[in-house]
This record gives C-alpha cells, structure tokens and sequence, in this order.
C-alpha cells in the first residue's frame, strides 16, 4: 500500500500527473485546481489514496492528509467514485465543504457537476455525524470560520463575476484558486484582473 510519494512532474495531464520517483512513474489523479499549480521537473510530495477501477489500482494523490482523510471519506458513500470526490475536494473549498455537510446545506455541493440533489443529500446523511473528523479538520488546519466564509464569499462573487463575462466555470474555479492561493491579500478586482490574465492567454 503506498501512502505517500515523493518526486519530481514527470508529465501533466488533465485530469493526472506522472510522479517520477528514482527512475519509476507513478500516474496520479489529482484535483484540477492542484494540476493547475504544478509545473514540469517540480519536486513534489503527495499523500496517496489507492481505489481499484476494473481490477487495476488507480492512484489518488493530495497535497495535504487532511485533503486525502476527506476524500477517503467522500467515497465512503454509495455512488461517489473517485472522479466524482476528486472534483469535490477540487471545485469546492475545503472547510466550507465540511460546513456544508455538517449544515445540511445541499446547494454547496451542487455545484459540483454530475452531483444533483439526490446523491448531494445523501453525502449529507451519510456523513454529516462523522463529526470527529470534522472537528479534526479544522483543528489540523487552523482554520478561522469567519475568515473561511469571508474567503468562500469573495470565491463565490469573482466565480459568478468572470462566468458572467463568458469564460467556463470549471476553468474560472481552477483559476480563482490559484490567484488567492498566490496571494492572500486580494480583493474582487484583483482576482477578476488575475484570472482574465490567465484565461485569456
């Protein structure tokens, strides 16, 4: 069973990586907001989740091992494959994803394409008393509450901002992450301005 590898970005695909680890690539699905981050030669450790998909093993990679703990449970639920959990810790902030478990509020995760109300509310019922974990959670990763919402709201507003203005949603949420994750100390103009940047090239 492997837990965690470390290497050096061998390949960068949609939706994958390829992890060269002393001479062996590793493929490795990873969320799209985190592909988007890396770059060719880059040395990197991920934590690994192993699932198997018609008999062979598929390896999900994160950057933090609170990130693969919320996936493990994420596809813990009847009809969440990895695809479908690996795009929920990737088009949604993390903390909020929990909050939105823990609250019962459906909405957030549908977000998510392929996830409709059905499957939304039974990840809610099925994990919203897993709450260990989600004290966990926030406790491993520090994070304030109010400093959380007041993030996700200006995610949400510069989301709906740049979608207005044409540009494709998952496209839009890759870009936003990575703009704040560059720099904490930005407002709504400049995370449109940055993203447009990116996009457009």
């Amino acid at each position: 069973m492997i837990g965690k590898l470390k290497g050096k970005i061998e390949n960068i695909f949609e939706d994958s990586c390829f992890i060269d680890v002393s001479g062996v690539c590793y493929i490795v699905h990873c969320a799209n907001n985190y592909l988007k981050s890396l770059n060719l030669g880059q040395e990197v450790s991920v934590f690994i989740h192993t699932m198997t998909k018609d008999e062979m093993p598929v390896l999900y990679g994160f950057e933090e091992f609170t990130e693969r703990e919320l996936f493990v449970l994420l596809t813990s639920v009847q009809g969440v494959g990895g695809r479908m959990g690996i795009s929920l810790i990737g088009e949604i902030e993390h903390m909020q994803l929990v909050k939105a478990i823990q609250q019962e509020n459906p909405q957030v995760l549908q977000q998510v394409s392929g996830i409709g109300n059905k499957i939304a509310l039974r990840i809610i019922n099925e994990l919203k008393n897993s709450k260990k974990f989600f004290a966990n959670y926030a406790n491993l990763n520090e994070i304030n509450t109010t400093s959380a919402d007041t993030t996700y709201q200006l995610k949400q507003d510069s989301v709906s901002a740049l979608v207005n203005l044409g540009f494709r949603k998952i496209d839009v949420i890759n870009a936003v992450e990575v703009i704040i994750k560059e720099s904490e100390q930005v407002d709504l103009e400049d995370i449109i301005k940055g993203c447009i940047a990116k996009l457009s090239r």
